[in-house]
Order: structure tokens, then sequence, then C-alpha cells
């Protein structure tokens, strides 16, 4: 009887062990184990709030694991890359790339495995912000200087990219208006090449309130700006070049004023405070009675040797 029993519980055990074979065969052929490769945001964490992240990469590539059937439920957005920077130091770091999945997906590799992160102490400045404008207002209508509110914004960030920046500005388009309007635009600044910067950068505040004062056209004149130097160049040097950008400005009003003028003067530069060659931001002098086209504002590029 002993021996019956044995050999039904071998068969058993058998037939159990064929059973648990097939089901994992018929499971594994509907419901295969594939591989997908994801491009995912590559997010920081942990970074002192001293510092900030000047330079990172954007993307990082992870290749992963799992059952058809859980693949066909998530998405790239499921995923999150990152890099905990609770150790990082100002400079150059060499750090590993985190990845959280969903359940049921495993990591075989992540491409890179380690990046680069530059870390810059925070420092913060303050710009003025100066309107950029295009298209145009209805025929017979002009465009006076628009007015910023707040007229600077405080800028944050790594010191290495704060000196970089060369324009602080608002979009203002004009499509075909007949009157003044107000409106909330957002701040954009640029580097030297045109390249956007303000991602890596916190403004405060980070949009300014534009009037753009739209008047009927009155007669104009286009002016010549010229320069208006006050002091000497320090060290017995000399002024070698003078820039003016742009060279002219169209000014508006009655022709008896009009006619008075040649030339449109700048607010006074004192050559006293230059050395080699400075760009420096003025206002131009505008007379009574008139009213300044667009810009009021020049660059005047100085060079002094």
């Amino acid at each position: 009887m002993w021996e019956h029993f044995r050999t039904n519980l071998s068969y058993r055990i058998i037939s159990l062990l064929l059973a648990i074979g097939l089901w994992a065969w018929v499971t594994t052929a509907q419901n295969p184990v594939k591989e997908a490769l994801y491009e995912i945001p590559l997010e920081t964490r942990d970074l002192s709030s001293d510092l900030m992240v000047a330079e990172k990469p954007s993307m990082v590539r992870v290749r992963v694991q799992a059952r058809d059937s859980v693949l066909a439920e998530v998405t790239s957005r499921d995923y999150q890359a990152y890099v905990d920077l609770s150790d990082a130091v100002i400079g150059r770091n060499m750090v590993p790339v985190e990845v959280i999945t969903p359940d049921g997906v495993e990591v075989i590799n992540t491409s890179p495995s380690q990046v680069p992160i530059i870390i810059d102490q925070i420092t913060q400045i303050q710009m003025p912000v100066h309107p950029s404008l295009s298209g145009q207002a209805a025929t017979g209508f002009a465009v006076l200087e628009p007015t910023i509110s707040p007229s600077e914004v405080l800028i944050a960030g790594p010191k290495s990219i704060l000196d970089r920046i060369t324009d602080v500005v608002v979009d203002v388009t004009l499509q075909g208006h007949r009157e003044s309007y107000l409106e909330r635009v957002p701040i954009k600044i640029f580097d030297a090449e045109g390249n956007p910067l303000q991602d890596w950068l916190r403004i405060q505040p980070d949009t300014v309130e534009v009037f753009v004062p739209v008047i009927r056209e009155l007669p104009s004149k286009r002016l010549v700006i010229k320069p208006e130097f006050t002091g000497e160049p320090p060290d017995d040097q000399r002024v070698k070049q003078v820039v003016v950008d742009p060279e002219m400005v169209q000014l508006f009003g009655r022709w008896e004023l009009l006619e008075q003028h040649d030339y449109l003067y700048t607010q006074p530069i004192d050559l006293s405070q230059l050395d080699g060659t400075t760009v420096v931001e003025v206002e131009l002098a505008v007379p009574e009675g008139t009213y300044l086209g667009i810009p009021a504002q020049v660059k005047v590029i100085v060079e002094v040797e």
C-alpha cells in the first residue's frame, strides 16, 4: 500500500510540475518580457538653497524590461530620472543618475549612467527692462516710447550666466492699434548671440506692465543722434571711436519746433568714467514740446585708448 501511495504521489508531483510549466509557457507566450527605450527629462534634487545648477544634460536614455502588458500601459511620463545634489560643490560634479520606474518595470541600463553637473553660487543683479517692438500702428497713427512698470527687475542665478546677459526685454506687438493700451508681458533675457537665458535664472518679477502710447500722427523729422560728452578720458587717453546705435531717431511735433533742430543730443556721458571699449545706455535729450519716436534710449559705444 505504501508503494502504491508513493507511486501516486510521484505522479501527482510530476503532474503539478507539468501544469506549472505549461502555465508559465502559456503566460510567457501570451505576455512575453520585452524591452523598451525611453528618453526622460533629467531632474535635480536636494541642492543647497544658496547654490544653483549652471549646466546639466537635459535628457537621459533609459532601457527597461517588463511584461508586454505592463509596457503597454506606461509612457515616458511615468518614469523619473534625477540626480541627487545634496553633496554637490561649486564647479564640476560627476553624479550618478537615479531612475524611478512604474511597478513591474526593471531598468536594464541608463545612458549616461553618470552626468556632469556644473554648480555655481547664486548671485543677484538688478537690470533695466527694454521694449522690443514689432508690427505697426494703424495708418495715420504713431507709437511713442512704451512705459514699463517696474522698469527694472531683480535677476538671480549663477554668476557665469549673469555675466552673459546683454538684453532684458519684453515683446510688444502692434497690430494696427488706433489707441493706447496696457498689457502684462513676460520678461525675456538674452546673451550677445541672442540665446535665451531665462530658463537658468530667477526673475523677480517675471512679468511687467507695459503701457504703449498710440497717438494720431504728428509732423515728424528724422534726426541724427549726437553724443554729448563731459570730462576727459583718464590717464592721458583719448577717444578713438564713437558708435551710436541707432544712428537716427524720429522726432514728432509742430513744424515750427522741428525746424529748430538738425540733431538730437544724448544726455551727458562722463568720459572720465570710461576705460577701454565701453557700451553706455543713455537717454536722449528731447526738446520741449516734441515727442520722441522709438527708441527713447540709445547705446553709445565709446573706444578710449
